[in-house]
């Protein structure tokens, strides 16, 4: 079974159809990463993105379908140093490489494992892009940080990663213009919460969770949203949002609503600007659920962070030496 075939399997599944190769994706979700399919969905991206680039959608649809795309990119990044993402110049469409810079946003002192990283990609004479991942899966670094980003009671969504963050991506901004931060589902917050940072100056949420309260933005802010999934309908959007709305009528599962980038696909009409209601009753178990949630999962992590101190701590010695070793030679 083609890597390539799972990904797409999944991220175009409709309602009558399997997903394809699910052991080995269950093995590289929860037990072990697999590298070479993680670089596999990442070319896989990159294809699918000149795809859409070259294909005949109006050029707001397609720039959509673009940034859709490109809001799920941090869950395909590895070791990467650079990336291929399509840009319009002159009317058209050409692929440009950017550079990719992992910007830690959690203090230095923090496990390697539990680190979350936005990812900056710059590129001579293009608009540099900010992106940042959503809650990601068990064998994936930074797990359980997103994890607890997210249930962290009585705050915005994402708001621990941002209070440690914030410095080091205004940091990382000084230096740009016209920054375009993105992200999908908690990486769609956290683009939400960049709107504020100097030289933001666009921000593209993708089916984001949403504040509780309102933000003051100096940026733009568009937010693509699928039809069916719930969480981009639990909290506030800005009245000056441009709020796109997508239907897929061969998907009525809000997991997958959630997950996929469905602008990219013919099959899919254009978007309606219009802001989805927001799911009152929702909200209310969300919010009530989420602190219940947060105080049953920490006791878990606390462990977690203890084991991998632990570990950290034993292999001192061995790194030690390596370390000696390779300083011999």
């Amino acid at each position: 079974m083609g890597n390539t075939k799972i990904i797409q399997s999944i991220l175009y599944k409709t309602d009558n159809e399997s997903i394809l190769g699910i052991k080995k994706l269950l093995h590289f979700i929860l037990w072990k990463k697999d590298k070479a399919l993680q670089s596999e969905a990442l070319q896989w991206l990159e294809g699918k993105l000149e795809e859409v680039a070259n294909s005949d959608f109006e050029t707001q649809r397609k720039q959509l379908a673009i940034d859709q795309l490109i809001a799920i990119m941090p869950y395909f990044i590895g070791d990467e140093l650079s990336v291929k993402i399509p840009v319009l110049n002159n009317g058209n469409y050409q692929v440009k490489q950017f550079s990719c810079e992992r910007v830690p946003l959690l203090p230095a002192w923090w496990l390697r494992g539990d680190q979350y990283h936005a990812f900056g990609l710059t590129c001579e004479g293009q608009s540099p892009l900010l992106l940042f991942k959503g809650t990601t899966y068990p064998t994936d670094e930074g797990f359980w940080t997103t994890v607890m980003a997210d249930l962290f009671p009585f705050a915005k969504i994402g708001w621990p990663i941002m209070a440690f963050g914030r410095s080091r991506i205004q940091y990382w901004a000084r230096d740009k213009s016209k920054i375009k931060a993105m992200g999908q589902s908690l990486g769609g917050a956290m683009a939400i919460w960049a709107s504020d940072i100097d030289n933001v100056e666009e921000v593209i949420a993708v089916n984001p969770a949403l504040p509780s309260a309102k933000m003051q933005s100096q940026a733009h802010i568009t937010v693509i949203a699928n039809k069916g999934d719930i969480i981009s309908r639990i909290g506030l959007m800005g009245k000056d949002w441009d709020v796109y709305s997508v239907e897929n009528r061969d998907v009525n599962n809000g997991f997958y609503a959630h997950l996929q980038p469905w602008l990219s696909q013919k099959r899919v009409k254009d978007p309606k600007i219009i802001q989805p209601k927001p799911l009152l009753l929702w909200a209310i178990l969300y919010w009530v659920i989420r602190p219940i949630a947060f105080f049953v999962l920490l006791p878990f992590f606390i462990l977690h962070l203890l084991y991998q101190g632990v570990k950290w701590i034993t292999s001192l010695p061995y790194q030690c030496y390596s370390y000696k070793k390779r300083q011999e030679k």
